[in-house]
């Protein structure tokens, strides 16, 4: 696997692997994704609070971006991670996401002379 992912084995026995280290542009996609559960109201000048749906389907969204591929516990290569995720075990599926979030919870875009 590259050298910029990490494999997680799931309690059935799925490898997952995510993606670790962010290129700008991923961090960019990775913002956007979570970015999308917050709304702005014109009117007012406020942020919409997001409901908890919101927020779990833009987690879930920034999950789905960062795996890399999942192989299967038989050995194949999972066609389709979203379905894959869905039949995961809650505590499986924690992780999974404790993981991105470790991964994302301090992503930020710097500005490009910023950047050495």
């Amino acid at each position: 696997m590259q050298p910029d992912t990490i494999e997680l084995i799931t309690s059935e026995g799925h490898k997952v692997y995510i993606k670790q280290n962010l290129t700008r542009k991923e961090v960019k996609t990775v913002l956007q994704i979570a970015n999308s559960a917050i709304v702005f109201d014109v009117t007012t000048q406020r942020v919409i609070n997001p409901t908890i749906a919101d927020l779990q389907q833009a987690t879930r969204k920034v999950l789905e971006y960062l795996i890399v591929k999942i192989m299967l516990p038989d050995g194949t290569e999972a066609k389709d991670i979203s379905a894959v995720l869905d039949e995961l075990t809650y505590e499986d599926e924690m992780v999974l996401l404790r993981k991105a979030d470790e991964i994302t919870k301090n992503l930020t875009l710097s500005k490009k002379n910023e950047m050495s």
